[in-house]
C-alpha cells in the first residue's frame, strides 16, 4: 500500500515525514530499577517501599498494606528521581505507569525509574507507553514464564515516534489528559451512584425506611413458599451457531446480578421461561463468589436453559423483580450452603430455606420501580464510561501516530 504524502514508513508504522523513531534512551538521562533486596522495615514513617503494584493510573499508590522504612534507610536506598520521571512495574504485571511528584519512595526491582531529558515531553512518554505499538514490542519482549519480566535493556530499546517539537508533544499529551479526566469524571460519577443505590438497598429491601404513603409489618416467610423450582437441561450438544435461542448457562450471569449479552445459541426451544422468570446460578468455581446470583428473565423471551442454572417462578402475590433484588442480596447465605471442593453447588433445598421478608405486593412494586431506575441510570452511565475509553483509544492511535497534527501548520 502507498504510503500518503507527508508521511513515511518506519518500523513503528507510518509516521509524519518530520517525525523522528528514536530509542527511549536517546530521550532519557537514566533508566534503572529498584533495589534488588529487602530493605530494613519500620512500623511507621512517612518513608515507604513500593513496587510495581504500587504504581497506577498515573499516581503511586499507598495502602496500608506498603511497608515502610526509616528516614535513614531511605536515604541510603533511594534512587535520583524528579519531577521528570516516569515509574513503571517490570515484573508480573508490565506497564503500570506513575509520575513521581516528590515522594519519599524507596523503588522495589519490579518497579522501574525513567528520567526524561529535556528533548522530550513526559506526558507525551506516559501515553506513548499506554500505546498499543509500545505494549506490543514490550509483550515480545518479555523473559520468564511463571512471572513475566521487562528488562531495563528492552526499555531502552523501546522505540519511539516522537514530533520535532517539545509543543507538539504536550498538545498530543494535553488533549489525551483531557480524554483522561472526562473518563475519570464518569467514574467518579458511576462510583457514587453506585454507592447511593447500595444504601437505597439496605434500606429499602429490609424496610428500615419505608415509601411515603405504604405502612403495616413486612411477614417473614422462606423462598420456597413463594416461588416454585425447575432445573435446567443439558443442552450442550444443542449448540449451533446459527440458531434463534439463547442458551444460559453458568456464564451468563455477572457478578453483578445481570444477563450477559452475549451467550451461546441454539435451535431447540422447550418453552419453559417466561418473561419475568428468575434465573439463578446453581454451580459456581470453588469460591462461589457467582452461587444464587440471579436475574429476569425480559420481555423479548429467546432463552432456554441449561443445566445447573435454575428457574425460581414466583406465586401471584409477590413482584418477581423485588424478589431477585431480595435473593442478591443474600450472597453469604448461598456461599455458605455451597458443596464441593472445585466447583461449588447448591441445590432447591438450598434456595428454598432463604428466608426473606416481604411488604405487600403494592409495595414491593414501588421499591423494586425505584431501584430499577437507580439500575437505569447506572447501566447508561456504564455504557458512556465504554464509548469515552473507546474514542481515547481511538484518539491515541490518531495523535500518537501524527495522523492527526496539533498545533501544526
Amino acid at each position: 500500500m502507498a504510503v500518503k504524502k507527508g508521511y513515511k514508513q518506519t518500523e513503528v508504522g507510518v509516521i509524519p515525514e518530520d517525525w523522528e523513531v528514536k530509542p527511549l534512551s536517546d530521550l532519557t538521562k537514566e533508566i534503572g530499577d529498584g533495589i534488588h533486596a529487602t530493605p530494613e522495615y519500620v512500623n511507621s514513617s512517612d518513608c515507604f517501599f513500593i513496587n510495581g503494584n504500587n504504581l497506577l493510573d498515573g499516581k503511586i499508590v499507598i495502602t496500608e498494606n506498603t511497608m515502610c522504612v526509616s528516614d535513614v534507610e531511605y536515604r541510603r536506598l533511594r534512587k535520583l528521581l524528579n519531577t521528570d520521571t516516569i515509574l513503571m512495574s517490570i515484573n508480573g504485571t508490565i506497564g503500570n505507569l506513575a509520575f513521581y511528584d516528590n515522594e519519599k519512595v524507596v523503588l522495589g526491582k519490579s518497579a522501574a525509574y525513567i528520567n526524561v531529558n529535556q528533548e522530550a515531553s513526559k506526558n507525551f512518554l506516559y501515553y506513548v507507553f499506554q500505546s498499543f505499538a509500545t505494549r506490543t514490542y514490550y509483550e515480545n519482549e518479555l523473559t520468564g514464564t511463571t512471572i513475566r519480566n521487562l528488562s531495563l535493556t528492552s526499555i531502552r530499546n523501546t522505540p519511539i515516534s516522537i514530533p520535532p517539537t517539545l509543543a507538539e508533544q504536550e498538545s498530543i499529551a494535553e488533549a489525551l489528559s483531557d480524554a483522561d479526566a472526562f473518563i475519570e469524571s464518569i467514574e467518579r460519577l458511576l462510583a457514587k451512584k453506585r454507592q447511593i443505590k447500595q444504601g437505597a438497598m439496605s434500606e429499602l429491601l429490609t424496610g428500615r425506611r419505608r415509601l411515603s404513603g405504604f405502612g403495616g409489618e413486612w411477614e417473614e416467610r422462606k423462598l420456597g413458599d413463594i416461588v416454585e423450582f425447575v432445573n435446567g437441561k443439558p443442552l450442550e450438544s444443542m449448540v449451533s451457531s446459527s440458531g434463534d435461542y439463547f442458551i444460559i448457562t453458568l456464564d451468563s450471569i455477572d457478578i453483578d446480578g445481570k444477563l450477559k449479552p452475549e451467550h451461546k445459541r441454539s435451535s431447540y426451544f422447550d418453552n419453559s421461561l417466561q418473561k419475568g422468570d428468575i434465573v439463578i446460578i446453581l454451580s459456581d468455581l470453588a469460591h462461589g463468589y457467582l452461587l444464587g446470583l440471579c436475574d429476569l428473565i425480559p420481555e423479548d423471551n429467546r432463552y432456554i436453559l441449561n443445566q445447573r442454572v435454575g428457574r425460581l417462578r414466583c406465586n401471584n402475590e409477590q413482584v418477581s423483580q423485588f424478589i431477585r433484588m431480595l435473593i442478591n442480596r443474600n450472597q453469604d447465605f448461598f456461599r455458605k450452603r455451597g458443596q464441593g471442593t472445585s466447583q461449588r453447588h447448591i441445590y432447591k433445598r438450598d434456595i428454598f430455606e432463604l428466608n426473606i421478608s416481604l411488604p405487600q405486593k403494592n409495595e414491593q412494586s414501588a421499591i423494586a420501580e425505584i431501584l430499577s431506575e437507580m439500575d437505569g441510570e447506572i447501566a447508561a452511565l456504564e455504557e458512556k464510561l465504554v464509548k469515552a475509553r473507546q474514542v481515547k483509544a481511538g484518539m491515541m492511535g490518531e495523535l500518537l501516530g501524527g495522523r492527526i497534527r496539533l498545533n501544526h501548520d
